[in-house]
This record gives structure tokens, C-alpha cells and sequence, in this order.
């Protein structure tokens, strides 16, 4: 409530500290686990490449189960990276006016946290001798992986809960005008405590079905602005 109350500035001063900080303790350790045991990336990558391509990593195994993979994967891209639900491009209007330039930071984004940030995970977690996260970490760094892991997940669940603040706030006020802004910080900051307590289950189910919605809604006005989004990139392109 603090932060958001502050507005843009303070969100900006508040996440471009904690995000960097959390993305690059957690880049450090799981690489500390990888090269720990470096000797086993090639059957780890061999892993990989043959599950992907193996029919029942598709299918799960059982007829009819290739939908639910199908939505599940998309499920969680979407709490991975925010691609295609249209959030983040609320962040990246606020900060310039260049949309091209923004929209390949978007890019860099999705690049940097699912190829770089999930790749790490997958690795750490197959080279290991356990497949517990924590574990993995123990194996170097003993108890304190615990403490590490800790504070980077409340990391990003400040981190992730100032930036949807903040996307509220901007619809709020697109919608119905700054005199509401407050009324909303102050419901959101309540709903936020209330979901600590609910049901995990419940708090996924919820979550998921948002973001479903508003990516119905936002694929289908990217199709109908793709012709303006080409035009802008051309006139970039010719710029450079």
C-alpha cells in the first residue's frame, strides 16, 4: 500500500532494486549447482532433447491428454512471462513513447526470463542428484540454500505484486478517472493480505482464469493493431 500509494516513481525505485537483485542471486546459485556437476550436462541434454520429441511427453501417456498438456504449458508460460496478456505493455507505455523500443525490451523480457531464468531451473534440477529445488541447492550451499530461497521467492511476490498494483491503477484511472485510484490501491492492498490466507488451490484456479480472459481479449485486439504495429516497425526500421 506504501508503494503504491507513492505512485509511478516509487513502484520504478522500489522493483528496479529488487528485481535485478533476485534475478541475480538466483542466476548465481543455480549456476553454482551446474557447475558442481558439470559431468552430467550431456545425459542432461540428451534428457531434454529426447523427452520433447518423445510421443508421450505430449500426450502424458493417455488418449485425449495432449489438450490439458497443451493448456497447462500455455497456464504456466503465462505466470512465467506475461506474454501475450497485454500487462506488461502497460509498464513499457509509461516509461517511453518509443513503442518499437519498448516492444523489443518486451522481447529481450520473455528472452531473459523463459530461455535464460527456466532453462537454468531445468538444468539445475536434472543435474542434481534430487529433484526437490532446495534440495538441488543444499547440495551446494547446505542449509543456507533454505534462508536463499526464502527471500528470493518473497523477492518476487513483492516484486509481482507492486507490478500488478501498478497495472491496476493505470486501468483504473483509463476507465474511471484518478478519483478512484485510491479507493482501489486501498481494495487491492486488502484483497492482496486475503489472499495469503485463502486455499493455494483456490488463489491458482482464480489466477488462472484471469489471465485466460484478459488473453482472449488481448490476442484478439493484437490481430486487429497488427497492421498499425508493421507500419511502426517499418518506419523504425527506416530510422535506423
Amino acid at each position: 500500500f506504501a508503494v503504491l500509494s507513492g505512485g509511478a516513481k516509487r513502484i520504478g525505485k522500489v522493483t528496479e532494486k529488487i528485481v535485478p537483485l533476485m534475478a541475480g542471486l538466483y542466476i548465481i546459485l543455480t549456476l553454482g549447482v551446474i557447475l558442481r556437476n558439470a559431468q552430467e550436462l550431456p545425459d542432461v541434454f540428451r534428457k531434454i532433447i529426447t523427452g520433447a520429441f518423445n510421443p508421450e511427453a505430449v500426450t502424458g501417456g493417455a488418449v485425449g491428454s495432449f489438450a490439458v498438456a497443451a493448456v497447462t504449458g500455455a497456464s504456466r508460460g503465462l505466470f512465467s512471462n506475461e506474454a501475450g496478456l497485454g500487462t506488461s505493455a502497460i509498464a513499457y507505455a509509461s516509461a517511453s513513447d518509443d513503442a518499437v523500443k519498448q516492444g523489443l525490451f518486451g522481447i529481450f523480457e520473455v528472452f531473459a526470463d523463459t530461455i535464460v531464468i527456466c532453462t537454468l531451473t531445468a538444468v539445475t534440477i536434472l543435474c542434481s542428484p534430487t529433484n526437490v529445488r532446495t534440495r538441488c541447492l543444499s547440495q551446494v550451499y547446505g542449509n543456507l540454500s533454505g534462508i536463499l530461497m526464502t527471500v528470493m521467492l518473497c523477492f518476487f511476490g513483492i516484486s509481482s505484486v507492486i507490478g500488478w498494483g501498478f497495472y491496476g491503477i493505470n486501468c483504473m484511472e483509463y476507465a474511471f478517472g484518478k478519483k478512484y485510484v485510491k479507493g482501489y490501491i486501498l481494495l487491492y492492498s486488502v484483497i492482496c493480505i486475503l489472499g495469503t490466507v485463502c486455499d493455494t488451490d483456490t488463489v491458482w484456479r482464480i489466477s488462472g482464469v484471469s489471465n485466460g480472459m484478459m488473453l482472449t481479449v488481448n490476442i484478439l485486439f493484437i490481430m486487429l493493431l497488427s497492421p498499425k504495429v508493421i507500419e511502426k516497425l517499418r518506419m523504425f526500421d527506416s530510422a535506423m
